[in-house]
């Protein structure tokens, strides 16, 4: 998981650093939903087994997730 949110957080630098438009609509948002997706994991960290951990964090980062792929949970 990791991997991918660092992933992430380098698209994000790079897409504020090419465009000042996408500067001033994302400068304060990473911070916001990555605190959110570290808190949520961390409230269910000791209670759910990594692949749950995992399913969870992509519900977190794409919440219409569930509805498309109701199997998953």
């Amino acid at each position: 998981m990791q991997p991918k949110l660092d992933d992430v957080g380098e698209m994000i630098s790079s897409a504020i650093a090419s465009d000042p438009q996408v500067q001033s609509l994302l400068t304060g948002t990473p911070y916001v939903w990555m605190t959110v997706l570290t808190e949520e994991r961390r409230n269910f960290n000791a209670s759910l087994g990594y692949y749950q951990q995992e399913q969870l964090a992509i519900l977190l980062v794409y919440p219409n997730f569930r509805r498309q792929n109701q199997y998953i949970l």
